[in-house]
């Protein structure tokens, strides 16, 4: 039993430490293959939103058509759209002070359970749209 254990412990070491060395050796570059699909497939998506807007007019159509190309531009950069724009950072940071204000408003009677619950969840919403996937992603423990 201590020979099979040092079997295992001296197998998995030492093949451990010799495979980073191994692959700088072999000069092995990193596979980019998931997140090159991932930002063309991004910038698919933006493209066909613009493309959905078409030449819908109004001030709406224009703001929203904007959103589009700036969220395809750092999408274009490999980069997710909400996780990088200066809008959704100061809209995270506007959500923190309502969220703030809000439980102090609580705290001092001015709203009710029920209707702190239901402002609560609007915020926890907004945060959710605001804040990149990889912030509320689950996992398996």
């Amino acid at each position: 039993m201590l020979s099979a254990l040092a079997v295992v412990l001296g197998t998995l070491i030492g093949q451990g430490l010799t495979l980073g060395p191994l692959i700088r050796l072999l000069g092995l570059e990193p596979d980019d293959s998931f997140e090159d699909e991932l930002t063309a497939a991004r910038v698919t998506l933006l493209d066909a939103a613009i493309a959905e807007l078409g030449n819908e007019a109004g001030e709406e159509a224009a703001d929203l058509r904007e959103a589009y190309l700036a969220d395809r531009a750092r999408a274009a950069e490999g980069h997710h759209p909400r996780a990088v724009g200066e809008a959704e950072h100061l809209r995270r940071l506007t959500l923190e002070g309502m969220r703030l204000r809000l439980a102090g408003m609580r705290r001092t009677g001015d709203v009710e359970d029920d209707v702190f619950h239901a402002l609560e969840e609007e915020l926890d919403w907004a945060e959710l749209a605001a804040s990149p996937p990889h912030w509320h992603q689950l996992e398996e423990a």
